[in-house]
């Protein structure tokens, strides 16, 4: 992951943001992580990064099947079934149902990580 920090605002507030011991508040937005004191951190994700967040907030959605994930993604089966590993690993709870004699491999979310937010959902905090 490749960080670039451009800064809107004055020196002092980013030595301050670097400094601060209280919890800060940033959202991710745009590809950026976003202090709400006068600057942003760009975030350069690899293309792999971006997929499995996009896999996640798909997922939360609704119940895909294979071939509608694949289709949405651009990607391979294998792919799309290695990304559910990877997001199973992270602590996300996907079911598959299906996939035998013909009949459609179908992932379910059931649960996700304690904090994880899609990046359009709202903190309640």
């Amino acid at each position: 992951m490749i960080i670039i920090i451009r800064m809107n605002g004055s020196e002092s507030k980013f030595k301050r943001f670097l400094n601060t011991e209280e919890n800060l508040s940033l959202k991710f937005e745009d590809g950026s992580l976003v202090y709400d004191d006068g600057f942003r951190i760009n975030i350069k994700l690899k293309d792999s990064e971006v997929r499995l967040q996009k896999l996640a907030k798909l997922l939360t959605q609704r119940s895909y099947t294979q071939k509608e994930l694949t289709d949405l993604l651009k990607v391979s089966d294998q792919t799309v079934r290695n990304d559910i590993s990877k997001l199973r690993a992270g602590g996300f709870t996907i079911e598959e149902e299906g996939g035998h004699q013909g009949s459609p491999k179908t992932y379910t979310l059931t649960k996700t990580p304690d904090g994880w937010k899609a990046d359009d959902e709202d903190s309640d905090e």
